[in-house]
């Protein structure tokens, strides 16, 4: 049986990536992930959480505030 995982993704700068990666694992506790598309430059980082609870909203709203 599949469970939902919640995806949090931020796009950001090549140059950025290192602090983004840095910031959402340390604030969801999972190791991130970052892609850059060759074309338009775009870095996304994301992080996957097994379960997504309520915390999550608390969880998003630091990641704003740090950006």
């Amino acid at each position: 049986m599949k469970k939902p995982m919640l995806q949090v993704s931020v796009t950001t700068t090549e140059e950025a990536e290192e602090a983004v990666l840095a910031l959402l694992e340390r604030v969801f506790a999972q190791p991130a992930t970052a892609d850059t598309d060759e074309r338009t430059k775009r870095t996304t980082v994301s992080v996957y959480c097994p379960q997504p609870n309520d915390g999550d909203v608390r969880r998003r709203k630091s990641v704003q505030e740090e950006l």
